[in-house]
This record gives C-alpha cells, structure tokens and sequence, in this order.
C-alpha cells in the first residue's frame, strides 16, 4: 500500500514560535522535519512533503490545505514546547477527539512515546484538547474536517533541564545531531505504524504490530478532573542523619499521576517538580516511598502536590512531623518521634490551606496559548523552593500555558 504523509515544521516567517536562551523553535522544526522525510523516503510506498522547505510564514489553513491538494494520508505537525515559568518538561502527542479518528492515531503516537521513553525523556501522554469548535488545535481540527488524521508532536521542553539534555547546545554539531536523531526516531515511529519495508536500509517493518486503542466513546475528552487521590503517612525518621521517609500514594482513574512536589511548611514553598515513578510510560504506580533531607530542630508540616497528565493538581493531607532531634547521642533513636505524628484529614487539610489561599489548586488554563514570544529570550528562574504562596499560586495557574497557537 502506498502512502502520501505530510510532515509540518511548526511556525516560520515571523512566527518563530518557543524562543528560549539560544532555542529558536522555528528552526527547530525545520530540521526535524527534514530529517525525517530523508529517513522516511528510505522505505518504500511512502510520499512525503514538507508544508514549508524554509523559514516561511505559513496560516494554519495553508498548511492543511496543502496537505488535501497533496491527498495526504497523515499530517504530523512538529513542535517543540515551554512553560510560562519554566517549571513544566517532557514530550507528548496530540491527537484527534473524534473516536474513529482517535483510534487510527493512537498506535502511531504509542510508538512515539515508547521512543522518547528510550531516549531517557519524560512522557507527558497522549491527548486530546477540546474548543467551542471541536479540537482545539487548527491543525487537528481541520484535518479531521479534510478527512486527514493529524496530529502534532511535542518533542520536549526547551526551557527545562530535565530536556534540554535531548537538545544540546554547549556545540553546534552536537545540537544538529540531536534534532537529526529526533527526525529519526519520528520517522520510524511511522514506518512502524505503516508496516514499513527498506530494502536499502535492511529494515522490514512489515509484521509490527502497533498498539491499538478502541474507544467506545464518540468524543475522547481530556482529564478535566484533579487526582482522585493523594495521601502521605509516615514511614520513619532518622536524626542522626537528618532524614525523613514517607509513603506517598496518589491516584488518578481517568489518566495518570505524571509528577509530585513536596513542602516541608504547610503548603507555603514546595520544591521543585519530580517524575512520579511509572510502571510504564502511561501508567503511574500508587505508592511509592521517598526519603526527605530535613533540617533538625524544627517542627515540619509535610504537604504534597500529585499532578496529572492535564497538569491538574492535588494536595495531600497535613503530616506534622515533631522538631528532629539537635542531639544525636546512644540515648536519642533515629524513630525519635513516632509516636508524635498528627495526620490530618483531608478535611482538616483543604481547611488549613485554604485560609492560606492554597486550597485544592487546578492549573484551571494551563494549555491556554500565549504571545509566542511572551517571555521571549528570558533566563532561568528558581523553582518552586523560594516561591510565596502568591507566586505558587500563579505557577499551578499558568506554568503550562504554551507560547504560540497551532
């Protein structure tokens, strides 16, 4: 079977979508692209074309358009992503609501998880966003409406180090090798999907099997809602060494748990975001323990935040941990304090932090486009260890929000 497959290089022209430090998501685009349609025409029964060769300004109907004159198969738009505050990193896919075509995409954007998640990048998921129109974004939008599956790929963030290891730029060649590769393993997620055969590479993807995902449902909705679940219990102390573990367990029914933060004063500073560990890349575990440095002396109020693949977010209960002890002699045991431990209800907790107007926070527009050069070429800023409340409360609202429309 032979196919005809459009690949976009997001933005171009005067719309140089994510610029950050020396990142210029525009060119960025580009190369990835190019590199892929190099590799993709390897195989055969596969056409491609590029909605734009050079750095060009293109509408979001050019570019599909485009795509329907060619009788394109797929349109995969190619991006690359960053957060308001620069707190946010990983990949995901975008793909279409309507169930049927929902479905012919998924196993294509499954194989591109599985290859970020070889290449050591933290997978954001696969998702759908809803507007007043139908999918929010144009280009997946429309495509449906040209009867083009589409979707687009965000590579990774560009304002994170979490990332940026994906993407370096301490030397050029490494920089053009990176974006190469990542053209690569797109074009292969895809000759995968295809079933795909190169006699000149000594490559036949003919009996892979893609996963498949059939919805019942029309409309495949994103995850409006916040975890189901987050709660934290003591596991020990140890004051010898300044330490404290506890059990965090967090669930989520309608997607996953992707990240956690910890404050050790009630919910008024958190340290920065953490992957929340995954049994594979689109399912979280329940619990998990993690072991806190803590400063001795001091009484803690341990909160946590669960965060969702929609970067919705929980709080946890309120664990009052008593003061570690100065002293650490034969008479003072690192469980110094077991018997000391207050754990709140969740009740009791919500309480609490919404005198502080912290309450059960949502990162209510999260995905909400942005100015594209909005923060343009800012520097890094500290994460959420030095933050007020204030300043948290801005960061679940907006860090999310990406740069530029598709």
């Amino acid at each position: 079977m032979a196919y005809v497959i459009v690949l976009d290089p997001g933005h171009g022209g005067d719309q140089d979508g994510g610029t950050f430090n020396s990142y210029i998501e525009k060119n960025m685009t580009l190369a990835v692209a190019k590199a892929m349609k190099t590799y993709l025409e390897n195989f055969e029964g596969v056409t491609v074309y590029l909605t734009r060769e050079d750095d060009r300004a293109m509408t979001i109907q050019d570019r599909l358009d485009f795509a329907k004159a060619v009788n394109a198969d797929y349109f995969i738009s190619l991006h690359f992503n960053l957060s308001s505050l620069h707190t946010l990193y990983g990949s995901e896919v975008w793909i279409p609501s309507k169930s049927s075509y929902y479905n012919k995409m998924y196993g294509f954007a499954d194989n591109v998880m599985q290859n970020f998640d070889a290449m050591g990048l933290y997978n954001r998921g696969i998702k759908t966003r809803l507007g007043k129109n139908g999918d929010y974004y144009g280009v997946i939008r429309i495509g449906t409406e040209y009867g083009i599956p589409s979707c687009i790929i965000e590579h990774c963030h560009m304002d994170n180090a979490r990332d940026t290891f994906a993407i370096p730029v301490n030397e050029k060649g490494a920089f053009n090798s990176a974006l190469a590769n990542f053209g690569v393993k797109d074009g292969e997620a895809l000759a995968k999907f295809l079933k795909l055969k190169s006699t000149s590479l000594g490559i036949d993807y003919s009996n892979y099997q893609s996963s498949q995902y059939k919805t019942k449902k029309s409309i495949v909705a994103p995850d409006e809602t916040e975890p189901d679940v987050n709660e934290i219990s003591l596991v020990s102390t140890d004051a010898a060494k300044g330490k404290v573990t506890i059990n965090m367990h967090a669930v989520d029914k309608d997607s996953f748990i992707l990240y956690y933060m910890v404050s050790l004063d009630g919910g008024n500073t958190f340290a920065t975001l953490k992957d929340w560990p995954r049994s594979s890349w689109n399912k979280s575990l329940d619990d998990f323990a993690i072991t806190l440095d803590v400063p001795r002396g001091k009484e803690l109020n341990i909160v946590t935040g669960a965060v969702n693949s929609f970067d919705k977010i929980t709080l946890s209960n309120v664990l009052n941990v008593k003061a570690l002890s100065l002293t650490v002699d034969s008479k003072t045991t690192g469980d110094n304090n077991v018997e000391s431990i207050d754990v709140k209800s969740i009740t009791e907790a919500v309480e609490d932090i919404s005198s502080r107007q912290v309450e059960t926070i949502t990162y209510d527009n999260i995905l909400n486009e942005a100015p594209s050069n909005a923060l343009g070429k800012a520097g890094s800023v500290s994460l959420f260890a030095t933050c007020s409340v204030l300043l948290l409360v801005l960061m679940l609202a907006i860090a999310g929000k990406i740069f530029r429309k598709r």
